[in-house]
């Protein structure tokens, strides 16, 4: 049997390539590829909590209310078992897919990539990991929203980062990825240079999956949650509020925070947030040396544009002291706080 792993990247598409999957599930499988429902429902994140070290203090395991490493590992074992039952099921024709860009995010070391080879080792012959890749600098603006919606305070600007960052360092994952599955099962993708018509990354999986004909398949426009200045800022200001965690714990109120969110920001009258474009070259230059190699190894040479046209002088001002808006957030927060008590 055949195993294909998407790893991501995060803000990459992933999101849309999962919901594709999801909703096409049946039709997929009637051509032999099966997209599990043990690893999770739609994004496979249980997979990636399987292969995490059991002692970290993992966003999945705090959610879950697993508190001790003893916690962890008797999920982890429960786990395992509706894994094999899922996955001895399944005719040995039958490819079967997974996707979850936590994979690449979460699992920074040897040993916890090593795990996802010996979990998958026990049932496939083949195994083949996808990876889609984004300049640094667009993946760093597209993070912001995302650490606001998970509850994080509001950044100055870009993160300070290393050249060694696990997130942005591609030449490290690429390799940690090769020393354990094999240069040769490593399929590394510029979002910039997909496949298909539409330069879209689910129109270029289904390609890589044979599937570009397929008439029965269903395309939804591309999913995921965008958050402008404004949301970006009233989100900040919320999470101060309402944190997302209480004594290393998920807050009570942390379903409400996040859906009350996403909602005020579909609302809003909104602009994107950028860095200066001096900013983002600096971020994108962090990489410079690594992302050199990345495309001597991978890509021919030719790896990611050095347009920053998108970019002003400034970065994008966020001023919220109409008052207005904070007598918003303050009512939010009494919401937010009744769901959570009812």
């Amino acid at each position: 049997m055949k195993a294909i792993v998407h790893i991501g990247l995060e803000k990459t598409g992933s999101t849309s390539v999962q919901e594709f999957l999801y909703k096409n599930k049946a039709t997929l499988a009637e051509c032999d590829y099966i997209y599990p429902e043990t690893p999770g429902k739609v994004n496979h994140r249980r997979l990636a909590a399987y292969c995490t070290d059991s002692d970290k203090k993992d966003d999945f395991f705090i959610a879950m209310g697993l508190d001790t490493k003893a916690d962890v590992e008797v999920w982890k074992r429960s786990f395992f078992l509706e894994f094999k039952s899922e996955i001895k099921s399944l005719s040995s024709s039958k490819t079967v897919v997974f996707s979850a860009e936590h994979l690449s995010s979460r699992l920074v070391s040897d040993s916890e990539v090593t795990t996802l080879k010996d979990l998958l080792e026990q049932f496939f012959d083949t195994i083949k990991i996808y990876v889609y890749l984004r300049r640094q600098d667009r993946v760093a603006v597209s993070l912001r929203g995302t650490a606001i919606l998970s509850g994080n305070l509001l950044p100055k600007s870009l993160p300070k980062v290393s050249e060694n960052s696990h997130r942005y360092n591609y030449l490290n994952l690429l390799t940690r990825w090769d020393r354990v599955f094999g240069e040769d099962n490593i399929i590394a993708i510029d979002v910039d240079n997909l496949l298909g018509v539409n330069g879209d990354v689910v129109d270029d999986f289904c390609l890589r999956l044979g599937q570009a004909g397929n008439p029965k398949l269903i395309f939804d426009a591309r999913s995921n949650v965008s958050m402008g200045s404004r949301g970006q800022s009233l989100g900040g200001l919320l999470n101060e509020l309402l944190p997302a965690q209480v004594s290393g714990r998920q807050a009570p109120w942390e379903i409400h925070r996040r859906e009350i969110l996403i909602r005020l920001n579909a609302s809003l009258d909104d602009y994107k947030w950028l860095p200066s474009r001096q900013d983002a070259q600096d971020f994108l230059g962090i990489f410079h040396s690594s992302n050199e190699i990345v495309a001597q190894r991978w890509f021919g040479g030719d790896l990611f544009d050095e347009d920053f046209s998108d970019y002003s002088d400034e970065q994008t001002h966020m001023n919220l002291q109409d008052s207005d808006y904070l007598a918003l957030l303050h009512s939010i927060c009494a919401q937010i706080r009744s769901l959570s008590q009812s």
